[in-house]
């Protein structure tokens, strides 16, 4: 009867290392048996070639494979800021924990009380540029500012920003403060009215021609007071996307001193209709 051959091994003065397998598939769970053998034979563990503390875990833990989102950041202002803009935070995967204190601001500040987050994915804020000045303001997502949706595989790059912005006046400009009804709710309802508030009258210069408008359908225009102007936009029924309100330079004038604006303006929506 032919004896069986225990498995070839070479003992070194403090380790004892076995001979090397053809790595495979499933290759931890393969030394994991193989450690296994050796100690019912009596023998010490081995430290199998590649063999380290990692191989010992289960190979399908999702900590060891996950992969953290990317971000997009965007502006629907295209034009040189002159006053605050919506950042927009697009990630490429659903994200845990990110919220006001994840990113900081430069050459501004940020209306806190604009944060939303419209899905697990996407998120907006107010960002206002230094006033009566002429610069950059920069806005900066650090690494390790979100992680993916278990929490486990956090970035590991920085993000940035730019918007060169002037909030210099120029002698007889008209400014505007325009808003939503919803603030930094996302719209559920039928329809969202905008408010345009004028520091001076207009007269006629402002009209719904004057404003490109994208993401719904202009159902009212009505002038209130000779410096006050509401808009009713309707989103698109059963989906979601965003409402978008530009007023372009020049688009309404002083009646006083008749400079035309300067700046453009955009106010951006959120909206989810059943």
């Amino acid at each position: 009867m032919t004896t069986p051959q225990r498995p070839e091994v070479l003992a070194g003065p403090a380790t004892l290392v076995g001979a090397a397998y053809p790595e495979r598939p499933g290759e931890p769970r393969r030394r994991q048996l193989g450690l296994a053998l050796l100690a019912s034979l009596g023998l010490p563990l081995l430290a199998l070639p590649g063999c380290g503390g990692n191989d010992l875990e289960d190979p399908t833990d999702t900590a060891a494979t996950a992969t953290a989102p990317t971000l997009a950041l965007r502006s629907d202002l295209q034009s040189v800021a002159s006053g605050s803009f919506v950042l927009n935070f697009s990630f490429s995967d659903p994200v845990a924990s990110f919220a006001l204190t994840r990113f900081t601001v430069s050459g501004g500040t940020v209306d806190t009380t604009s944060f939303a987050q419209h899905s697990s994915s996407e998120y907006s804020v107010a960002i206002v540029p230094a006033a009566g000045a002429v610069g950059t303001v920069t806005v900066t997502v650090p690494a390790g500012a979100f992680a993916d949706s278990s929490g486990q595989a956090s970035s590991d790059r920085a993000y940035t920003f730019a918007k060169a912005y002037n909030t210099l006046l120029a002698t007889g400009e008209p400014r505007l403060t325009l808003t939503d009804s919803v603030g930094p709710s996302v719209a559920t309802g039928s329809s969202v009215t905008y408010t345009f508030n004028f520091n001076a009258d207009v007269g006629t210069s402002f009209t719904l021609a004057n404003l490109v408008l994208a993401g719904g359908t202009a159902t009212a225009f009505t002038k209130v007071t000779d410096t006050q102007y509401t808009l009713v936009l309707t989103p698109p029924a059963t989906t979601s996307g965003t409402l978008l309100v530009t007023v372009p330079v020049g688009a309404f004038t002083s009646a006083v001193t008749g400079v035309s604006n300067q700046r453009e303006t955009v106010v951006a929506t959120a909206f989810r209709t059943s």
